[in-house]
């Protein structure tokens, strides 16, 4: 795809079939208990609104990032990318100790709609039970959630393909590519959207808490990508010969590729680096 087939794309709204799992969380612990397990603060949250948020780890490196939507005072709902919320409902069983809440894993669809009109697409929405944010920047989009969802009448069908590349395009950060065990929070640009620092105290608060303090001045961070040749995922991103970062997706645009890749602060962003011997710019990715 070429970037004039990315913006006709993106004159209209488009509908995306993704498959997710859920994990559904009853009794009446469960809100104290996810409170003082997620990063974001949920206190705030009415029935059917929902948050991003990270799951981390006690060493306050990533387990999980998700989706959680309030059902009511004693249900809550946490979606993530598909194959991951199985390592979040173990991570959580952890901690639930003598907490009234029974926490159980299945696997659902939502709709995901992006692209230019998608705010009047989900005024019209109105009737779905979820409506939820899709969390990305810079893109007008939501997503429907619940049983019996349908696709707005005014969004066209999108496939895979185009979503991957509007993915990578606006520098948003997957599971299980840019997502991964052992991966900082402060290195994913997701900090602004999914961690609270005026709520009280949670598993992993205290690493998240002391990078704020100096600025998130981490060693890496997640940048944006754009190569004059073909780019895969693992191929190391190099400046004189030195390993900088690595590609972490990677889709063809136009003659090269685009992609996602965490490269050192050492590199000045905007910057040019070599990836398997074609130039590359390497740009913010939470433009």
């Amino acid at each position: 795809m070429i970037e004039t087939d990315l913006e006709k794309l993106l004159q209209e709204p488009h509908a995306y079939t993704l498959q997710r799992d859920f994990l559904l969380c009853v009794g009446p612990d469960a809100g104290d208990f996810l409170q003082g397990q997620l990063s974001q603060d949920i206190e705030g949250l009415s029935d059917f609104s929902s948050a991003w948020s990270f799951l981390l780890n006690p060493n306050g490196k990533f387990c999980t990032w998700l989706r959680i939507t309030r059902l009511s005072s004693e249900e809550y709902m946490l979606d993530t990318e598909q194959g991951f919320g199985q390592a979040a409902l173990e991570r959580l069983n952890r901690f639930k100790i003598r907490i009234n809440c029974d926490i159980r894993n299945t696997q659902s669809q939502i709709v995901r709609i992006l692209g230019i009109g998608a705010r009047e697409a989900k005024e019209e929405s109105h009737k779905q039970r979820i409506v939820a944010d899709v969390g990305w920047q810079n893109l007008e989009g939501f997503d429907l959630l619940g049983p019996d969802i349908a696709k707005p009448d005014r969004c066209r069908e999108g496939n895979e393909n185009d979503y991957e590349y509007i993915r990578v395009f606006h520098g948003v950060p997957k599971m299980g590519l840019e997502l991964t065990e052992g991966v900082i929070p402060a290195e994913t640009n997701l900090v602004s959207r999914g961690v609270s620092f005026t709520k009280g105290c949670y598993t992993g608060q205290e690493l998240v808490a002391r990078l704020d303090s100096r600025g998130n001045n981490v060693a890496k961070h997640l940048r944006k990508i754009s190569s004059s040749g073909t780019c895969v995922v693992g191929s190391e991103i190099t400046v004189e010969g030195e390993k900088v970062g690595v590609v972490t997706s990677a889709v063809p645009s136009g003659d090269g590729s685009i992609g996602l890749g965490y490269v050192s602060r050492s590199l000045e962003i905007p910057g040019i680096a070599e990836i398997d011997g074609f130039s590359a710019s390497i740009t913010s990715a939470s433009d």
